[in-house]
């Protein structure tokens, strides 16, 4: 194998670089070849990021932001008109077979001279509404083997509610008590199971389909370890983190030696930080649109102080989240082809893409000959947001409102929905409403998300737009289901599936294939929990029963007790009468006795002379 190259969400480098005695597969890399810093470049979130990478497209080319947060992930499809420089692309048209594992925004899995699968993340959770199984992975004949539905999946921490804690965020601004004691060591504890199954998952199945299709490059995508950072970056926590930096270790040293790679590259899209050191961060050597970037959203956080100096702010799952990205990733690389040695200057993440193909002598030039990106640097050349003149005209929406564009995005859109009374220019007001239901939907505002979702839908009866119907109904039905409401949820599935079925349009045949499945595991739900009650009934009639039972005895022991009682009163009674009438026959037997003594005595005084007498004469 020439080249592995392990894409770790969110590693942050001053964990890997600075404690390298503790990873000491990372730090053996380190002295053997090359680490660097790399820059963010793209105003986007992670799937965007990577997406750059296995492009080279920058975010405003490609125009795909995050999507996972949003509920709507990304296909191929949607970047397609950059397939000339898919890298496995490249490296198929220069005679390198590929394997491509574990990424967002890949689906369908590409059809390619090696193997391929997407996230399987997306499908289980629910969010990928579309996503039919057997598209997750190529060739198709390993949709079996593959297996998606086994993939453990990683559950966020428990809710602020599943806590204890009833106050509403506004509260726990002002008196943030209740949430002192709760980030402790035990915070997301679970998280280290939950990584070692998913390593131990993914790591099957690369070393199995790497000997079947024996690819020449591999490229391997994990965001584990950004998820536990965003919920667990406190102190506290420290040991939760570093055992997952370890199990990520271990897993890429793993597959190094048995795969032999000639060449291996380690990098990051981004690092994390605690939102308190973020508050002082240093944005001097990024791009203006960059720094701004990172500045709206640190802004937008509604950050609660703790005693001890963490901030913390809500997360999706109304939990707290204490952890952040940072602008600056890490590169890690070793290997025949890595001609310098030892820590280089700062790195842009955007030109990983032509790095690789460098490395692999399929572009000319060595591997690190970029230049030091700074703020004056024109690689970052965004392209400005456009509105229809008619919108320019009805609201006066100028070019400057536009670039206030991350801090008025939702009143914009709502001008432009108010603009089309007549609803002429459907092709832009379904968009935004479905943008603004979006934008509520992710800051926890779920009432006002639902208004608009259902706004949305209402503005296409006809179905004209079906990409937007897709996701408003899926939404509704993730809110549903967040809500308790399963059987509306499953009303919608059920709707949606009946939209798309009777199409002749493959595409969406596929996607009711989808929704018919993402329904059965509705379903499946719905039937666990009625199993569920019905054992619970079950129990609860044997119990009663039982109860009865016990009741029935305990009256008929209480009959017994009161019979006995009354038999023990009878008996004390016979009892009584027998000790008076022995007493009085006592009495008249001791009256007997001493009348037959009196007359005794009484026959002796009478019979004495006689017989005195009658031995007198006898003599």
């Amino acid at each position: 194998m020439k080249l592995i190259v392990f894409c770790i969400d969110g590693m942050e480098p001053s964990i890997v670089l600075n404690h390298q005695d503790q990873f000491p597969f990372f730090g053996n890399l380190c002295k053997t070849g090359v680490y660097a810093e790399l820059l963010d470049t793209e105003p986007c979130g992670s799937i965007g990021k990577w997406l750059t990478f296995l492009t080279g497209a920058s975010f405003h080319e490609h125009g795909v932001e995050e999507g996972a947060r949003n509920c709507d992930f990304p296909r191929l499809s949607n970047i397609r008109r950059f397939e000339s420089g898919f890298l496995w692309n490249v490296l198929n048209q220069h005679g390198y077979s590929v394997g491509l594992a574990n990424f967002y925004g890949t689906y369908p899995a590409p059809a390619l001279n090696g193997f391929a699968w997407c996230e399987p993340q997306c499908l289980l959770s629910g969010m990928g509404v579309g996503f039919a199984e057997r598209e997750m992975i190529y060739p198709r004949e390993l949709v079996s083997d593959f297996d998606v539905l086994s993939y453990p999946e990683i559950h966020e921490p428990r809710s602020l509610q599943q806590l204890g804690v009833g106050q509403s965020w506004e509260e726990l601004k002002t008196d943030p008590q209740p949430l002192e004691n709760l980030l402790d060591e035990n915070y997301y504890a679970e998280f280290s199971r939950i990584i070692d199954e998913r390593a131990a998952w993914a790591a099957k199945r690369l070393m199995r389909y790497c000997k079947k299709y024996s690819p020449d490059v591999l490229f391997y995508y994990n965001w584990d370890l950004d998820k536990i950072q965003h919920f667990a970056w406190h102190e506290e926590s420290r040991k939760t983190i570093f055992n997952g930096y370890r199990t990520i270790e271990r897993m890429i040293r793993s597959l190094c030696e048995q795969l032999e790679p000639e060449n291996i590259l380690i990098c990051s899209d981004h690092g994390h930080s605690s939102f308190k050191d973020l508050s002082g961060y240093d944005y001097s050597e990024v791009h203006p649109e960059i720094a701004r970037f990172y500045r709206e959203r640190d802004r937008s956080m509604d950050q609660v102080a703790l005693s001890n100096g963490t901030r913390v702010i809500r997360g999706q799952n109304q939990g707290i989240v204490s952890g952040t990205h940072t602008m600056k990733g890490v590169l890690i690389a070793s290997g025949n082809e890595i001609a310098y040695e030892g820590r280089m200057p700062l790195l842009p993440f955007r030109y990983l893409h032509a790095g690789v193909l460098r490395l692999l002598h399929v572009q000319e030039g060595e591997f690190l000959d970029w230049e030091r990106v700074t703020p004056d640097k024109n690689w970052f050349e965004p392209e400005p947001t456009t509105i229809p003149a008619m919108f320019h005209e009805l609201k006066s929406l100028d070019q400057q409102q536009f670039d206030q564009y991350w801090s008025q995005e939702i009143d914009l859109l709502k001008k432009i929905c108010e603009a089309d009374v007549d609803r002429q220019f459907l092709k832009f007001t379904v968009p935004c409403a479905t943008k603004i239901g979006t934008l509520y939907f992710d800051n926890n505002l779920f009432d006002e998300a639902r208004r608009w979702l259902e706004y949305a839908l209402s503005l296409d009866p006809e179905n004209l737009y079906p990409h937007y119907t897709i996701l408003n109904f899926q939404r509704l039905a993730y809110l549903d289901q967040a809500q308790g409401s399963l059987q509306s949820a499953r009303e919608r599935y059920l709707e949606l599936a009946r939209m798309f079925s009777g199409t002749e349009d493959i595409s969406r045949v596929e996607e009711a294939g989808s929704l018919r499945k993402q329904l059965k595991k509705l379903e499946k739900l719905v039937e666990e929990r009625y199993q569920w009650v019905q054992a619970l009934e079950k129990t609860i009639a044997e119990e009663r029963a039982q109860f009865a039972h016990l009741r029935a005895e305990f009256e008929e022991r209480t009959r017994w007790a009161l019979a006995l009682e009354k038999t023990l009163a009878e008996e004390r009674a016979r009892h009584a009468g027998l000790q008076a009438e022995f007493e009085e026959r006592t009495a008249w037997a001791l009256e007997l006795d001493r009348e037959l003594q009196q007359a005794h005595r009484q026959e002796r005084e009478l019979n004495t002379p006689d017989k005195y007498q009658a031995e007198s004469e006898d003599r």
